[in-house]
C-alpha cells in the first residue's frame, strides 16, 4: 500500500512539472489586448446549434484542451473529455466548486484509465465563471453557457433536461486565432496553477433528471473570416464595454440573465446606456423574468430600466416560456457584438474570472441580430420588424419617422459601389436607381460634406473623379419630390496600392529536415484581406499571422500570394526542398462521406511520390499491404454499416503520410417480415403486420388486391410497422414492397 501510494505521489509530481507556472499577483495579471484580425470563426447560437460546436473543437485537438467553467455536468461531454485522454491529449479542468461540478468530476475520475485528465477546484473569493475551452493553445471557444444538456443538448429535437426544465438561450464562438487563445490560456494557466487546487475524490450530487422535451432548432452555424476580434478579461472588462456603448451612434441591442442595479460597475454601464438613448440612440433588451432571489426582483428591475426610456421585453413571455434567457451579449450599430460569460454584476463586469469576446463584423452582427429579433417577438409586442423592411419598430418611430406598419425603402438604390466597399482606382463612375421614381422630382449627391451634383431624376450615374487615395470617403443622396423622403447614404475606401507582403521564418532555396514549417505572414495594407499559399500550384491554407505549412518530399513552390479588400495583390515565391516532407496521399475514391451499394468498393489513390509500400486499414483491422507503385485496390464489404478507411504510406519503414475517410455502405435489400402467422377476419377486417428494416431510408408501397393503400418514407436504422386494414373479402391478396 505504501509502495502504491509513493507510486501516486510521484506521478503527480511529474504531471505537476509539466504545467507553467506563474506567480503574478492577480492585480497584476492584466493581459494588453489588442483588436486582432483572425483566420476563421465559427458563430453559434443555444441550444440550436451549440452540441455540434462542442464537437467540433475537441475533434480539432492535438495535444491539449483546457477548459474553465462554472457549472458542467453532461454525459455527451464526459465522453468527449474521456475519448480525448484516451488519444493522448491532456485535459486540464479549473472549475467551481459545486456538487454538479463535484459529481462531473468523480465520473471523469473513475474512467481517467489514461490519467490525462487533471482537474482543479475554485479556492478564492471569485467566481470561476467563465464557459470557455482552448485548444493546442490555437483555437478558443466562447460562450454564456455553461456545459449542460440543457445549453448544449447531443440529441435534438430531443433535449435531455438537466438540470433544468427549460433549455437556455445563449450566444457563442469558437476563433481560429493564436494571439488570443495564447493570451486566454496564459490567464487560465495562472488560475490553474497559483490559485485552485487539486479536486479531492468528493462524489457530489448529479443534478435533477425532469426527463425529455422535444426543441425544434431554429438556427445553425455562421462560419465566416470576415471579422476582427478583441478578447475580454477581468479586471476592467466594463471598462471596455462602456466605452463600446459611449460610441454607439443607433442601436444597441442587449440579452441579459439579469441585471444587477445597485453595483457600481452596472451603475457605470446604466448611465452609458442612457447617456446613448439621451443622443437618440435606440436601447432593447430581452432580460429573463423568471429568476428572482431574495436579494434581486426581475420584475423591479424592468421596471426601473423602462424608466429610463430603454425597451425592455421580459424573455419569451409571449410564448409562454418554453427558453430560459441565460444570455450576456450586446449588438452595437449592426457591427460590433459583445457575448460571453460576463453577466450585468459587480463580480461579472470586473472581479469574477470571466471571458468575454467583442467581435467587428456586420456579417456577424446580422446573424445574431437575427437571433435577437426572434427573442424579441417570442417575448413582447410590437414586433421587432413588423413591416420586414430592415428596419426596426422603434428605429422607424424614433428616428426616421417612417410607419413601422408598412414597409419604408430608400428611395436611392446605389448599385454601385456597395456601401463600405474598398475601390482601387481614384476615379469611377457611381450608377443607382430609384424605388418609386415618380415621386422624385430632383437629387442632390454630395461627396464628403459638399455638394457635388443637383441631377434629374432621369439621371442615374455620376463619375468621381481625383478622389483621395488611402481615404474614406462618404456620398449622400438626397432625393426631393411630393413628399419627406429619407436621404441614402455610402460609404467606400479608395486604395489603389497592393498591400506589403514579409514572410518571416522560411529561406529561399534552402533544404529542411522537417514534414512543416512555421512562418510569420505579415501585410501591410489600408484593409487587408488574406494571403493564399500554394504549394506546388495547389491552395494548402490561407492567413495572416503565425501559419503552419505542410511539405511535401522533394522540391516544394510555395507562392504567397496578398489580397486586399481592393482587389490589389502581391506575390512572392520561396523554394524549399524537405527530406521529410509528406507525398501529398490523396484517397480519390470513394471520397468522404459517399454512400455506396455495391459490395465491391474500388479504392483509388494518388501521391507525388511513390513510397515502399501502403498498409489500408478498414475499420481499425488491416485488410491488405499494396506495393508504393499501386494506387488502387479492391475491397470486399458483407456488411451494411459505417466504414473508416485509413491508408498508411511508408518509405524505409516509417510512416510518411496518412489519410481517412468514412463511407457508408447499405448493400443488402430492406428486410421485410410479417409478423402474424394466421390471418383472421373479425368484423369483416383483417389486420396484417409487418416490418421492414434497412439501413437507409426506405419507401414503403403496399398494394391490397392491386390497389396501392400506403406510400410513405421513411428513415431506416430501425424496425417500421403498420397496421393494414382492409374489407372482408374471401381472397385478399396484400403486396409489400420496400426501396432503399
Amino acid at each position: 500500500m505504501k509502495e502504491m501510494l509513493k507510486s501516486i505521489l510521484i506521478i503527480l509530481l511529474v504531471l505537476l512539472s509539466f504545467i507553467p507556472h506563474n506567480t503574478s499577483p492577480r492585480r497584476e495579471n492584466i493581459v494588453q489586448i489588442e483588436q486582432t484580425e483572425v483566420s476563421k470563426g465559427i458563430f453559434f447560437v443555444t441550444p440550436d446549434s451549440s452540441y455540434e460546436a462542442l464537437k467540433y473543437i475537441f475533434s480539432l485537438a492535438k495535444e491539449n484542451i483546457c477548459i474553465m467553467i462554472y457549472q458542467i455536468w453532461h454525459p455527451a461531454l464526459e465522453d468527449l473529455i474521456v475519448n480525448a485522454a484516451d488519444n493522448g491529449i491532456s485535459v486540464y479542468i479549473a472549475m467551481e466548486d459545486n456538487s454538479w461540478n463535484l459529481n462531473f468530476a468523480y465520473n471523469l475520475s473513475q474512467r481517467n484509465t489514461s490519467g490525462r485528465i487533471f482537474i482543479k477546484i475554485d479556492n478564492t473569493e471569485y467566481y470561476y465563471h467563465a464557459k470557455a475551452i482552448c485548444v493546442d493553445r490555437e483555437i478558443l471557444l466562447v460562450s454564456s453557457e455553461n456545459f449542460l444538456p440543457t445549453a448544449y443538448p447531443d440529441n435534438l429535437p430531443t433535449l435531455d433536461q438537466r438540470p433544468y426544465n427549460t433549455p437556455s438561450r445563449g450566444f457563442g464562438a469558437i476563433i481560429f486565432d493564436r494571439t488570443i487563445a495564447g493570451q486566454w490560456e496564459d490567464f487560465f494557466l495562472d488560475r490553474f496553477n497559483n490559485r485552485m487546487i487539486w479536486y479531492d475524490g468528493s462524489i457530489g450530487e448529479p443534478p435533477t433528471d425532469n426527463g425529455d422535451t422535444q426543441f425544434e432548432r431554429s438556427f445553425g452555424n455562421l462560419t465566416t473570416t470576415n471579422f476582427q476580434a478583441e478578447l475580454l478579461l477581468n479586471p476592467g472588462s466594463y471598462e471596455k464595454i462602456i466605452d463600446l456603448i459611449n460610441n454607439a451612434k443607433r442601436t444597441i441591442y442587449i440579452e441579459a440573465f439579469y441585471m444587477s442595479l445597485g453595483s457600481s460597475y452596472v451603475n457605470q454601464l446604466i448611465d452609458a446606456l442612457r447617456a446613448a438613448r439621451a443622443r437618440g440612440v435606440i436601447v432593447q433588451i430581452i432580460i429573463e423574468d423568471d429568476w428572482n432571489t431574495q436579494y434581486y426582483s426581475a420584475s423591479e428591475t424592468i421596471a426601473q430600466l423602462r424608466s429610463y426610456g430603454f425597451y425592455v421585453a421580459p424573455a419569451f413571455d409571449r410564448i409562454g416560456d418554453p427558453i430560459f434567457l441565460h444570455n450576456k451579449a450586446i449588438i452595437i450599430d449592426d457591427f460590433i457584438v459583445v457575448l460571453g460569460s460576463i453577466n450585468f454584476s459587480g463580480g461579472g463586469l470586473n472581479a469574477n474570472n470571466e471571458t468575454g469576446l467583442v467581435i467587428y463584423s456586420t456579417e456577424v452582427a446580422q446573424f445574431f441580430k437575427k437571433v435577437f429579433e426572434w427573442d424579441w417577438n417570442a417575448s413582447t409586442t410590437p414586433y421587432f420588424d413588423e413591416d420586414k423592411d430592415g428596419l426596426s419598430y422603434y428605429e422607424e418611430t424614433d428616428i426616421y419617422g417612417t410607419n413601422p406598419s408598412s414597409p419604408d425603402y430608400d428611395y436611392v438604390i446605389v448599385q454601385e459601389p456597395q456601401n463600405n466597399a474598398y475601390i482601387n482606382k481614384t476615379s469611377f463612375k457611381m450608377r443607382w436607381n430609384y424605388w418609386i421614381e415618380e415621386k422624385i422630382t430632383k437629387l442632390e449627391v454630395y461627396l464628403d460634406g459638399l455638394k457635388i451634383a443637383e441631377l434629374p431624376s432621369s439621371t442615374k450615374e455620376l463619375t468621381l473623379s481625383d478622389l483621395e487615395d488611402q481615404e474614406k470617403h462618404h456620398v449622400k443622396f438626397v432625393p426631393h419630390g411630393i413628399m419627406l423622403m429619407r436621404s441614402t447614404d455610402v460609404y467606400f475606401w479608395v486604395d489603389t496600392i497592393p498591400p506589403s507582403l514579409e514572410i518571416k521564418g522560411l529561406m529561399n532555396n534552402s533544404i529542411v529536415d522537417s514534414a512543416f514549417i512555421i512562418v510569420n505572414v505579415s501585410v501591410s495594407d489600408l484593409a487587408p484581406d488574406t494571403v493564399f499559399v500554394y504549394r506546388n500550384g495547389e491552395l494548402i491554407c490561407q492567413g495572416i499571422g503565425i501559419l503552419n505549412i505542410s511539405l511535401l518530399r522533394g522540391m516544394n513552390r510555395l507562392e504567397f500570394i496578398a489580397k486586399d479588400k481592393a482587389g490589389n495583390s502581391n506575390r512572392t515565391v520561396f523554394y524549399i526542398e524537405s527530406t521529410k516532407g509528406t507525398i501529398g496521399l490523396r484517397i480519390i475514391s470513394p471520397q468522404d462521406g459517399d454512400f455506396i451499394t455495391n459490395p465491391n468498393v474500388k479504392i483509388s489513390w494518388n501521391a507525388s511520390i511513390n513510397p515502399d509500400y501502403y498498409l489500408i486499414y478498414l475499420n481499425g483491422s488491416l485488410v491488405a499491404n499494396v506495393s508504393g507503385n499501386l494506387n488502387s485496390y479492391l475491397l470486399n464489404i458483407t456488411d451494411d454499416g459505417l466504414y473508416e478507411l485509413k491508408i498508411e504510406a511508408y518509405i524505409d519503414g516509417e510512416i510518411v503520410d496518412v489519410q481517412m475517410i468514412e463511407f457508408s455502405a447499405d448493400i443488402s435489400p430492406p428486410n421485410i417480415v410479417f409478423m402474424t402467422g394466421n390471418y383472421t377476419m373479425i368484423f369483416g377486417q383483417l389486420d396484417v403486420k409487418f416490418s421492414v428494416k434497412d439501413f437507409s431510408k426506405f419507401t414503403l408501397i403496399v398494394y391490397v388486391n392491386g390497389k396501392k393503400v400506403v406510400y410513405r418514407i421513411y428513415n431506416g436504422y430501425e424496425e417500421k410497422s403498420l397496421v393494414v386494414s382492409v374489407n372482408g373479402l374471401e381472397d385478399v391478396n396484400i403486396t409489400v414492397i420496400a426501396i432503399d
